[in-house]
């Protein structure tokens, strides 16, 4: 929850009970996804919302998916920035 937590920016059980909140995770049940969040960063939020623990992705797997997801991240802020920059700078 926290990393669908981060990305979306919002508390999804705000006002929920402990018991509530408890009740709909042991259920198997989880929150959709919000449209908005890119799919590289969804198929990381299911793994970690497995139900069987052992399937879940550890902390250090967790922690090198979002190194990596930002590395290309801003690999393509820089590759827009030598496309744009020049073509700004020129105005």
């Amino acid at each position: 929850m926290i990393i669908y937590e981060l990305i979306i920016q919002n508390d999804f059980f705000v006002n929920w009970s402990n018991y509530k909140v408890l009740s709909f995770k042991m259920d198997g049940k989880r929150p959709k996804i919000d449209d908005s969040v890119p799919q590289s960063y969804r198929n990381l939020i299911e793994k970690c919302w497995k139900q069987d623990r052992n399937d879940r992705p550890t902390a250090a797997e967790i922690i090198k998916s979002l190194e990596k997801k930002n590395n290309e991240l801003e690999s393509k802020v820089k590759e827009y920035e030598s496309i744009l920059l020049p073509s700004l700078q020129a105005k």
